[in-house]
């Protein structure tokens, strides 16, 4: 399982009532190379005695050293409410309150008591119709304050917040304990209450809370032992010829101890106390959580070390058939309510699981194979190649779940990365999406504006390379004497071909108006108003070229008669008396249609009566003449 931080150092934390444990992983190239754990004391609390923060930094910065590394605590178990809900398929928007209502509905949690968050566990079927199964779970919010402000004192915030079920999880998704995706439940002993968590697939499908714990075995195994007799010790085996024998003197099995005060100095009489027969309830409690490291864990004269692991196990089998119940029955439970595949292992947790005979015992109790959680064994650390110093069965044991923090992601159950901080964090993702596309769209424009400007170029090169062959095929060559003097030329014809316009426009105009004069209109007067030769234009184009612009042209002498000439036509249109108007402006009309007229207006009209008796309209109408 890859890691989501890009660190090499990962260090877990737990901090207990007296003692501060710490497993530091050190990752090369994604995989685990070496572990290193550390507990350090917390010295009881009282006046002179040193802040907890104080004593979490030196430790802390003794054991990480100048390394750069993620931190990751868990809150503990008891602060902790896990609960698998199972809400209908919706949208994004709509999920995180369709899981938060459904949560609050079971739990009835105060958002200012817990902190809340939640893990999408996958969809599954549930009568047909698509669900989605969700891990829920709140933790008191004092105890989540208390840890965070306790490393930020401290100087290390934290990476990273998790429970222990989480850590447990990460232990079977890290692959610290073979076939860890199989269906397997793992019972852990605590003080009052054990806990029972079931995991399929390496994810955490079912959490039990059980009532019974060491407190309760220690209460039992203390009312047992009082009217238990211990067994005997089992023979010495008999040495092997040519085996040395070390001859250690046995160690004298004691009856209970007897305390005898002696006479006081008042003069008192002598009174002679004698020690319960049996466990206490504090030696009970020892004795069990000793029971890994065997008698010698347990300090002289201690009473447990007259009993065998035998005897103990002996004593505690009535605790353990009420705790073997509720197993049975979270079981079948799982399996047959919740329809999960059936539990195929347990792993028990603790000094207790190191003990062969209860394992066996729980085997053939539940049905399916025991084992004892023990991550750190050699064996073990072997099998996954990781270099850790050796450490005796006893010393290991605690570090089991811290070293589940080392393999934890950021993203899955981190009380300090909730649902509402992904939320944030999508928002931003999403804005920050569109503000890159955005720019990459202006970015393509601005590349296709670049290659429609350089295909441009491109074409425009070719175009100029066609026209540069093509003027080389002609005969001479094209060069600015050559162009000079065909403008010249060009101009010259331009000019003679203006003066023949100007001598023959008085035949051009009066042709004009022979053609455009209908039948029904006579005319007996035509003036042609051109000027006198002085006044003509002097039609010069080189002169016309030099003129300056807003100057008057060269080429027209000051008198001259521009916009002046003028066609002044007397007549008559006869025909109907009634439209004789009418006849007139048609003619008009169509005298607008030469190019060389411009716009005709009638000066004079008037009815007239002919020698022959017809009605006549006489006019007198001028117009321009366009040059």
């Amino acid at each position: 399982m890859a890691q989501a931080s890009s660190k090499n150092v990962r260090i877990g934390v737990e901090v207990t009532d007296s003692q501060v444990r710490m497993v530091k992983l050190t990752l090369a190239s994604g995989r685990a190379r070496s572990l290193e754990f550390k507990t350090v004391s917390i010295p009881e609390q009282g006046p002179d005695a040193p802040e907890l923060s104080l004593v979490l930094r030196l430790a802390l910065k003794e054991f990480l050293g100048k390394a750069d590394a993620d931190v990751w605590a868990m809150v503990s178990g008891e602060s902790a409410d896990l609960r698998f809900l199972q809400v209908p398929k919706t949208g994004k928007k709509q999920l995180t309150n369709a899981i938060y209502w459904t949560a609050r509905k079971e739990a009835a949690f105060d958002d200012a008591e817990v902190v809340f968050d939640y893990e999408l566990q996958g969809e599954i079927m549930e009568k047909g119709a698509p669900k989605l199964s969700v891990l829920a779970y709140t933790v008191k919010r004092e105890e989540f304050e208390k840890l965070r402000n306790l490393f930020l004192q401290a100087g290390y915030p934290l990476a990273g917040l998790t429970l222990p079920s989480i850590a447990m999880r990460d232990l079977l998704r890290g692959g610290w304990v073979e076939n860890g995706g199989q269906t397997r439940a793992c019972l852990h002993l605590g003080g009052d209450y054990s806990r029972l968590e079931i995991f399929g697939g390496g994810a955490l499908q079912f959490v039990r809370v059980l009532k019974g714990g060491l407190s309760a075995m220690a209460q039992a195994l203390s009312d047992e032992s009082k009217e238990y007799t211990p067994s005997a010790p089992k023979a010495e085996p008999e040495p092997q010829p040519g085996e040395a024998v070390a001859v250690v003197p046995e160690e004298p099995v004691f009856s209970p101890a007897i305390t005898i005060e002696l006479e006081s100095m008042d003069g008192g009489a002598p009174a002679e106390t004698v020690r319960p027969k049996g466990l206490s309830v504090d030696e009970a409690r020892l004795l069990l959580e000793n029971l890994a490291g065997g008698r010698e864990g347990l300090p002289p004269g201690h009473p447990g070390r007259d009993f065998s692991s035998g005897d103990i196990l002996e004593m505690l089998k009535p605790a353990w058939e009420r705790l073997l119940r509720q197993v049975q029955m979270t079981f079948s439970h799982h399996a047959v309510t919740l329809g999960n595949e059936q539990v195929g292992s347990l792993i028990l947790s603790g000094p207790l699981g190191a003990e062969p005979g209860l394992l066996d015992h729980l085997s053939e109790k539940l049905g399916v194979p025991c084992s004892h959680l023990d991550p750190l064994s050699p064996d073990n650390l072997g099998r996954l190649q990781i270099a850790a110093p050796s450490l005796t069965l006893a010393e290991r044991l605690p570090y089991s779940l811290v070293l589940g923090l080392t393999w934890a992601v950021r993203s899955a159950c981190n009380l300090l990365y909730t649902y509402k901080q992904k939320e944030e964090e999508d928002r931003v993702a999403g804005l920050n999406k569109i503000v890159a596309l955005c720019w990459l769209g202006a970015a393509v424009s601005m590349l296709g504006v670049l290659v429609w400007q350089q295909t441009q170029a491109y074409w425009k090169r070719e175009e100029l390379s066609a026209l540069e062959r093509r003027l080389g095929e002609y005969q001479p060559l094209v060069d600015m004497p050559l162009l000079l003097g065909t403008g010249s030329k060009v101009r010259q014809s331009v000019d003679n071909m203006r003066r023949f316009a100007a001598r023959n426009l008085a035949s051009a105009v009066l042709r004009d108006v022979t053609d455009l004069t209908p039948e029904n209109v006579r005319l007996f007067n035509v003036t042609l108003d051109l000027g006198t030769p002085d006044e003509q234009p002097q039609l010069g184009a080189a002169q016309d070229a030099q003129a300056k612009p807003g100057q008057p042209k060269p080429g027209l002498k000051p008198n001259t008669r521009e916009n002046l000439d003028t066609l002044t036509l007397e007549g008559y249109v006869k025909g109907d008396s009634q439209i004789l108007e009418s006849l007139l402006s048609a003619y008009l009309v169509r005298l607008r249609t030469s190019p060389l007229l411009g716009e005709p207006s009638v000066s004079k009209r008037s009815l007239e009566l002919t020698a022959a008796g017809e009605d006549v309209l006489r006019f007198t109408l001028t117009c321009q003449v366009r040059r």
